[in-house]
């Protein structure tokens, strides 16, 4: 696991107050997921983030179309 995304899980451990096996589990479980998928926590938060907004916008564009009817 690259040292930024220990980072990322340290905060956001330190930030959820998660349990010692807790965060074991998280860790063994993201290193597996980020070897499965090829790519980095930073890639996978980046893609995550890009979904986000591509969905909010377009349920904006929706909830624009129905409001004009």
């Amino acid at each position: 696991m690259k040292r930024q995304d220990e980072n990322i899980l340290y905060v956001m451990n330190k930030n959820r107050k998660w349990a010692k096996n807790t965060y074991s589990s998280y860790r063994q479980s993201l290193i597996d997921y980020t070897q499965t998928q090829n790519k980095t926590m930073t890639e996978l938060l980046r893609e995550a983030n890009k979904e986000n907004k591509k969905s909010s916008l377009e349920r904006y564009k929706t909830k624009k179309k129905t409001s004009k009817v």
